[in-house]
């Protein structure tokens, strides 16, 4: 196809979806603002911090089990 146009009605959108993936075209700094993940905060001055956890979710590695000779 020598003018460079493949036939395919769903290439202007494939094109415009790949745009998105850079930073320069303003729709997509919007898109990568609000899909980044949220930053975990502290909770304030004061509060107490509790983690809770189970057997299974690697915080305490199996080297270190809570009962003994587990």
């Amino acid at each position: 196809m020598a003018d460079g146009e493949s036939g395919d009605p769903a290439l202007p959108t494939c094109n415009a979806c790949g745009a998105l993936d850079g930073d320069d075209v303003p729709k997509a700094q919007s898109l990568h603002a609000g899909s980044k993940p949220p930053a975990p905060r502290f909770p304030a001055t004061g509060l107490p911090l509790i983690v809770i956890h189970g057997a299974d979710d690697g915080l305490i590695p199996d080297a270190f089990p809570a009962r003994p000779g587990a």
